[in-house]
């Protein structure tokens, strides 16, 4: 091919070193990792700003924490922002002419923090922020001025930087989800890489959270790093709702007696369900099994004819039960239960309040949200700053806590853990009570080992590697190809699958494997074309559906 141009870019040792490790660990091209790195060259040859956006005059009110009690590695759990924000600004101001210092933030919420807190301590002349790599421009001059910089903030790609003199890298909220997700290939996870990372510059390692990340403490374990918690020793507010006993008292309700009652004290609320507008699902009111697909583990829907199940992901279609197969009940519902169903209620039951719903569907404003009395939100107000609420409850976590992913109650502590932080009272309504996740929320090493235990049972990570290879296209005839060639490449291995499904640009399928990319990697080997670009590969997935 030509050559159309010459990027300016030079990528440092530890950068190649990482490029290849990286290509042999995803089982992609190396080409496609170091794409994935370089910064175009800018248009304009500027030199790079420092970090940008307004200085607030609003004064951090931040906890005193101790220059010897600032931890150089290992993983560090707090409770509120405002004990992370502490504990970031001692690192600071203990480091800040020590090398360079790496802070990775999942998303702007953080992020937005980290900078409030650096402009006030004086340090935004010395630290650049990483943009999208769809601003051309501002990342080409990022990329070039992060080789000095003494802070730099930004995403898990941030560790991808050609930095000169790394000293410390620190993880905000290590256990977000954000950090198990990836959009676009290559799809890194930051516990696949961040370790790698430290060791190629021999930089200290901090992990910050809420509540563990579970690969990333074992590995901080094993690695015989410290594992310390800071702040208040005062428990939050958490109280758990039996929906079961309050099925028995004859309450059929989405809501509990004592929410509704809590609600109608004028109490202004946030109401957690994270089930869109008006989702349909069947369900048994007596024990709480939900009907899923056989196929694919997805909530089974109501058809238009209301006397069969369908799923909405591959499909599929089944007899409307009339049973409950769990407690063999015959209270099978088949209700509205989504957010924007819940609001309708709500705005009945409290006639002159203001009841919205906020949802990636449905966003609503900073002022809109601190107007409303009572909220009804899906996770996505996780992503925001959430206003001032006298109470917030989840409606209804049985269906996060049954989703087929390994990962699902870790996950969910990290959200319940955040939202306690940030109301005085928090209620989780659950048809398990008895559930590992409840019993545990204010004791993470009983967390930590009963989750271990239950993956090395089930043979999940870190005790085992699982693979999600892809194949989509927009064209069925080239999709057909690719779906045969993966399951003809494939045809020794066990695996499961394929999973199918139809958006509304391609079609998609994917398998899923326990099997490790060295495996993986020979499997390839024996083909007679190194061409990978057919498919795509996922290690230890966020999502297996």
């Amino acid at each position: 091919k030509d050559i159309h141009s010459i990027s300016d870019a030079v990528l440092t040792q530890q950068q190649l070193k990482l490029a290849m490790w990286l290509a042999e660990y995803y089982c992609i091209s190396r080409a496609s990792v170091l794409h994935s790195f370089l910064a175009s060259s800018p248009l304009r040859a500027r030199a790079a700003s420092s970090a940008a956006g307004e200085r607030s005059s609003e004064r951090l009110d931040l906890v005193s924490i101790s220059k010897t009690r600032v931890p150089d590695t290992g993983y560090v759990f707090y409770t509120t922002y405002r004990e992370m924000l502490s504990l970031l600004a001692s690192i600071l101001q203990k480091n800040i002419r020590n090398g360079q210092t790496l802070i990775v933030t999942p998303e702007h919420l953080q992020r937005d923090m980290v900078m409030h807190l650096i402009w006030q301590r004086g340090y935004g002349s010395r630290t650049v922020i990483l943009p999208p790599k769809q601003q051309k421009n501002e990342f080409a001059r990022v990329w070039a001025a992060s080789t000095r910089s003494p802070v730099v903030v930004g995403s898990s790609h941030a560790a991808f930087l050609p930095f000169h003199d790394l000293r410390r890298v620190v993880v905000i909220e290590a256990e977000h989800q954000q950090f198990q997700r990836a959009e676009q290939a290559p799809r890194y996870h930051l516990a696949d890489h961040i370790f790698k990372v430290a060791d190629l510059y021999g930089a200290a390692l901090l992990l910050t959270g809420f509540s563990p990340d579970i690969r990333l403490l074992a590995e901080m374990r094993d690695r015989h790093a410290p594992i310390r918690s800071i702040g208040s020793s005062k428990k939050p507010h958490i109280q758990i709702i039996d929906l079961g006993e309050e099925r028995r008292a004859g309450n059929k309700g989405i809501l509990s007696s004592e929410l509704l009652e809590l609600l109608r004290a004028r109490r202004r609320g946030l109401l957690i369900l994270n089930r869109h507008g008006e989702t349909r699902y069947t369900y048994c009111s007596d024990c709480g099994f939900s009907a899923r697909c056989e196929i694919c583990a997805r909530p089974l829907t109501t058809a238009g004819d209301a006397k069969t199940l369908q799923c909405e992901n591959c499909g599929s279609r089944s007899d409307m039960l009339l049973q409950c197969p769990s407690c063999a009940s015959t209270a099978i519902k088949s209700r509205g239960v989504g957010s924007g169903a819940l609001v309708r209620q709500l705005s009945r039951e409290f006639q002159g309040r203001t009841v919205v719903e906020y949802s990636s569907l449905s966003p609503l404003s900073r002022q809109a949200l601190e107007r409303a009395d009572i909220v009804v939100a899906t996770n996505k107000i996780f992503s925001e700053g959430i206003a001032h609420f006298d109470l917030a409850a989840f409606v209804q976590i049985d269906a996060d806590l049954t989703i087929p992913n390994y990962h699902a109650a870790e996950s969910l502590r990290h959200y319940i853990l955040k939202l306690s932080s940030q109301v005085p009272e928090l209620y989780i309504q659950t048809f398990a009570p008895e559930h590992r996740l409840l019993t545990t929320l204010h004791d993470v090493t009983r967390f930590y080992e009963d989750e271990m235990a239950e993956r090395r049972l089930t043979h999940y990570p870190p005790f085992a590697t699982i693979m999600k290879i892809a194949v989509r296209d927009a064209e069925r005839g080239r999709y057909d190809e690719k779906l045969h060639s993966l399951t003809a490449l494939l045809k020794d291995a066990h695996f499961f699958g394929p999973f199918e499904k139809r958006s509304k640009r391609s079609y998609e399928a994917h398998v899923i494997l326990r099997m490790t990319a060295q495996e993986f990697r020979k499997i390839l080997d024996r083909q007679p074309t190194d061409s990978y670009n057919w498919f795509h590969v996922e290690i230890n997935p966020f999502s297996s559906l």
